[in-house]
């Protein structure tokens, strides 16, 4: 959380995991300001999509990416973002299960 007067609080990190899937994401730190990394864990490789959204649904930012089977580091160049909240989602494959 940012205050109007520059301090700030991180909140903590929390995974989503999917058990149907074994397809979860971390997203880190927050707030963010430059930078925004996602650490991926899936079963095996896939394409993940990665949209930003503003409180509105509006998407600003959307890329692909081939992440590996395990562990895969994702950073996201989020410095042209106005300060403000905003939503990540992170899907892989084509079923829609695979949404965290």
């Amino acid at each position: 959380m940012a205050d109007r007067d520059g301090s700030f609080t991180y909140s903590k990190t929390i995974s989503l995991y999917n058990k149907a899937t074994g397809f979860a994401a971390i997203a880190y730190p927050n707030p963010v300001y430059d930078v925004l990394t996602l650490q991926i864990h899936i079963v095996a490789s896939l394409k993940v999509a990665i949209e930003v959204y503003d409180m509105s649904g509006k998407v600003l930012m959307r890329r692909q990416q081939l992440a590996g089977a395990g562990s895969s580091t994702v950073t996201v160049n989020v410095k042209s973002l106005s300060a403000g909240a905003y939503m990540v989602r992170v899907t892989g494959g084509a079923a829609s299960n695979n949404t965290v």
